[in-house]
Order: structure tokens, then C-alpha cells, then sequence
């Protein structure tokens, strides 16, 4: 697939730029509207991904983060979050990544998901699976709750007391929680396995695209908190191995009782 391979090139050269400037972003942080940070390297990482990929598919829409929509009137939209845990980058904490989705009509059809100092890409095209470089990767097998490891979202400024309520409820029922700022490391680890849900509050279509879709074809289950499928334009998100998930639901569903 074309757009699979250019993907995956304009991901892993925005990880070689950050990486590259690792030790750098101290000096050149601004603060945006909201209170979160923008890097240069926030810019300059689009900027290169979207010069790759419009380079690649002139005729392709593009949605990213930093420049917002450039509308062509195509039925295909590339969704491009270049620098996903910005903070975690700006204090040098490794978990960050950069992720790239495509959009065919309704359908989010590519996800790639790069973590740079990791080394590690994974990627899935819709019905064909999910994959960590070449090897496929497999949801966790875990259905007792109890006995589960939840990722919960980071963002707590903006909305703290719904989401601390959420937390508080989940929390409870689950074995351990970890809060990893960046919502591709923390795709990356429920479709690896390696923790067993992730639950995402004020969703933006570059927070969920790619990622949504590598766990669905890890064969894991998506949806927003109210049970309905989950799009780009999902408000939030629970993000789980699927055996988990009616049991995930039925905590989160009694705060709407």
C-alpha cells in the first residue's frame, strides 16, 4: 500500500528530528492558548510530514494539529498529530510519538504510530491486522478486572472533575494505573498487550485516529463512554482488549444513572 509506506517514512523522519533535538526544547517552548505547550519541533515535525505526504498524494485533504484543515475535496484525509506527549518531550521523559491516520470517507482505513526513542513503529491497515515493525501484535488476554492494568488520560485541566471522577470509579476496580502523557505510547501498550485498557477524555481526531484502529486490529474494541462506535470526531474514548470492556462500560455507564 502507497500510503501505508509513505506513512511510515514521514513518521519515522519526524522521529529522527526529534530525536535529533532531544536535548534542545527548554529553549524554545511557547505556551498556547489552554494552558499546554507548543514546541518548534511541533511545527517543524508537520511541516516535514505534511510536505512528504502532499508530495506523495497532491490531491489528499490533511488534518493536523498544528495547521488545522486543508480541505481538497478529496474523499481521502490524512490526520497528523507530529509530536504526540509534547510535554514529555519538553521535560525529557521518553514517551512520546507521532502518529498518521488515513480517512476514506467515513473509515479510518491506515493508522501508523512511530515512538522515536524507542525505535518502534506500528501500523495497521483496516481487515488486515496490526503489526509492531513486521511482527503482528495481539491484545491482552486478561478478563478479570481485577486483575487489570488501566492507562487513563493525562489532560486533567480540562475537564478535572468529571475526569477525576471517572478515575476514582475505575481506579477502584482495577489492579493498577499508570498516566503516560501521550495517548499513541499508551494505544501502543493495549494493542501490544502490555496494559489491558486506556480511557481518553476531550478527544481530538489526531489523539484517537491511528491508534483506535492498530487496537481494533489487535483485536481489541474501541468506543466512545456511551457504547457507540468510535470516529475521529469521538469526544472520549475506551480504548480495551475487548474481554474487558462490558465490564469497563458498566462502571463508567452508572455515572450517567
Amino acid at each position: 500500500m502507497k500510503e501505508r509506506d509513505a506513512a511510515m517514512r514521514a513518521a519515522q523522519e519526524a522521529g529522527k528530528k526529534l530525536m535529533g533535538a532531544w536535548k534542545q526544547q527548554k529553549e524554545t517552548a511557547a505556551t498556547k492558548e489552554g494552558g499546554s505547550l507548543q514546541l518548534v519541533m511541533d511545527k517543524l515535525c508537520e511541516e516535514g510530514i505534511l510536505g512528504l505526504l502532499k508530495k506523495e498524494f497532491p490531491d489528499y485533504n490533511t488534518l493536523s494539529e498544528e495547521c488545522g484543515l486543508e480541505e481538497k475535496g478529496s474523499d481521502c484525509t490524512w490526520i497528523v498529530d507530529p509530536l504526540d506527549g509534547t510535554h514529555n518531550y519538553f521535560f525529557s521523559i521518553p514517551m512520546f510519538g507521532v502518529a498518521i491516520a488515513l480517512q476514506e470517507g467515513e473509515a479510518i482505513t491506515l493508522g501508523v504510530i512511530h515512538l522515536p526513542y524507542f525505535d518502534q513503529t506500528l501500523w495497521a491497515e483496516k481487515g488486515k491486522g496490526a503489526f509492531l515493525n513486521d511482527r503482528p501484535i495481539r491484545v491482552s488476554d486478561t478478563d478479570d478486572l481485577s486483575k487489570a492494568m488501566m492507562l487513563y488520560d493525562s489532560a486533567f485541566y480540562r475537564k478535572r472533575h468529571e475526569m477525576l471522577d471517572y478515575f476514582t470509579m475505575l481506579m477502584n476496580s482495577v489492579f493498577g494505573t499508570r498516566i503516560l502523557g501521550s495517548a499513541s505510547i499508551e494505544f501502543a501498550m493495549v494493542a501490544r498487550g502490555k496494559a489491558d485498557f486506556f480511557v481518553g477524555h476531550s478527544t481530538l481526531p489526531w489523539d484517537i485516529a491511528a491508534g483506535a484502529l492498530i487496537v481494533e486490529e489487535a483485536g481489541g474494541k474501541v468506543t466512545d463512554f456511551q457504547g457507540h462506535p468510535w470516529s475521529p470526531q469521538s469526544k472520549n474514548f475506551v480504548a480495551s482488549n475487548g474481554k474487558l470492556h462490558p465490564k469497563i462500560m458498566q462502571i463508567i455507564g452508572n455515572y450517567f444513572k
